[in-house]
């Protein structure tokens, strides 16, 4: 868990889920567009969870990174500057990072190191983030499309930001999502009431969920008399 707001935690998955090709055609790097997205939000949002477990996931609207369109989406990927923030606290513990034995398994020409480890001692691999390369130098002219192709940003083995030709690369999946705490049900507690008097303004009793903050039951002023 890496962040708690109005109810909703924010996790990634400790481990890379899969290797394979951001795009399956020629293209941009842009996300709403990518083989990624289908597969996070279809294949494994579909087969990895459970209806129950599905009914914590909340729904999340990204904006495009630079370029592209704004996705809502169950699962997806983080952009470079959620890494930055999310990361930061312990680059090498949080951002390094292994594959599963079903990552491993389906990789179709994904790397991973033999040479860097993670804070676990597994070997590590690169993933993807749904950053564009722009501001960084990195971009490609395409003869077919007739337009320059920015890079796409992934995180490599040692924890380094770099970026490659959307279009070429193969790396893995560590997908993040936002998850609902009240979703199984809100735990209330009280709020006392204050006792009014001639100098100063009581209030009622009242009660709000000590996760998210709903209010159940809303606290009135009662004035000085």
């Amino acid at each position: 868990v890496y962040r708690v707001q109005n109810g909703k935690a924010l996790v990634f998955s400790q481990y890379v889920l899969a290797m394979m090709h951001y795009r399956t055609e020629k293209g941009d790097y842009r996300y709403n567009e990518s083989a990624v997205r289908p597969w996070l939000n279809d294949s494994l949002y579909n087969t990895a969870f459970t209806d129950e477990e599905r009914s914590f996931i909340r729904l999340t609207h990204n904006e495009a990174d630079t370029y592209g369109s704004a996705t809502d989406d169950y699962l997806f990927l983080l952009t470079r500057g959620e890494a930055e923030t999310y990361f930061n606290a312990d680059w090498y513990t949080y951002a390094v990072t292994s594959p599963t034995a079903y990552a491993l398994a389906s990789s179709d020409g994904g790397s991973v190191s033999d040479s860097y480890q993670t804070a676990r001692g597994d070997y590590s691999c690169s993933y993807f983030l749904r950053s564009s390369s722009d501001g960084y130098g990195h971009y490609t002219y395409d003869f077919d499309l007739k337009d320059y192709i920015h890079w796409l940003c992934f995180i490599r083995h040692d924890g380094k930001v770099d970026a490659m030709n959307a279009q070429s690369c193969c790396y893995g999946v560590r997908p993040a999502m936002w998850v609902d705490l009240c979703a199984a049900g809100h735990s209330p507690v009280p709020d006392e009431a204050v006792t009014v008097n001639c100098y100063h303004d009581g209030v009622t009793e009242g009660s709000h969920c000590a996760v998210c903050g709903e209010i159940f039951v809303q606290q009135k002023m009662i004035p000085a008399t």
